[in-house]
């Protein structure tokens, strides 16, 4: 795996400063995040810790799968997955004790496709709609993440799915049908930017592969 710590800057992950997981996808969420003047103060374990509901690395980092490593007031350590890891908005599953020391994320294989789309209303702003796709056809993991939903991040085993069968995204419909049933309380407008951002995101990992 890649460990990179809490306090590393998005900045340094921008430039290249850390090992990457999976080609070039790391320094281009972290390109990403606001403007470089925020980059270059704001960490990666801040924003998680934040837990933002609209931020990048939360959605980012569960779609490859990563954990948080967290240290106890004792010295005593214990990692908790993406997927585990944020609550609900602004809520974490750090204990009153505990706080990030790092993020460790699986190395994927040099095979491993990616996509990831936000929809913003200006550059530099949080997220109306963020979409993450992770596909690793060598180790058989495919993962479709939705992120600016209210809480934390949603995880699509289905729409996963479709995407590694047939290469291709699917369709306005099935992804909207599928966010529907997630239950949460999206509105139209939130949903069809959802669906937007997925079917980009799986088109960026899948073209021409």
């Amino acid at each position: 795996h890649v460990e990179i710590g809490a306090a590393v800057t998005h900045a340094r992950i921008e430039d290249g400063a850390c090992p990457e997981p999976i080609a070039g996808m790391l320094r281009h969420v972290a390109g990403g995040i606001a403007y470089r003047a925020v980059r270059n103060r704001g960490t990666i374990g801040g924003s998680l810790c934040h837990a933002d509901p609209a931020a990048d690395w939360i959605t980012a980092l569960t779609a490859l799968g990563a954990s948080v490593v967290a240290t106890g007031g004792t010295g005593t350590t214990r990692e908790i997955p993406m997927t585990e890891f944020m609550l609900g908005a602004y809520r974490t599953a750090l204990r009153p004790d505990e706080i990030a020391t790092a993020i460790r994320i699986p190395r994927h294989s040099p095979g491993a496709r990616w996509g990831y789309h936000k929809i913003c209303r200006k550059v530099g702003e949080f997220a109306d709609a963020i979409a993450a796709f992770v596909a690793d056809p060598q180790t058989r993991v495919c993962r479709a993440v939705f992120g600016s939903t209210g809480g934390a991040p949603l995880v699509s085993p289905v729409l996963a799915a479709h995407a590694a069968r047939t290469g291709t995204p699917a369709d306005l419909a099935m992804v909207k049908a599928e966010l529907g049933r997630s239950g949460l309380s999206l509105g139209a407008v939130k949903i069809h930017q959802l669906a937007v951002a997925h079917r980009r995101a799986v088109a960026e990992a899948l073209a021409d592969g």
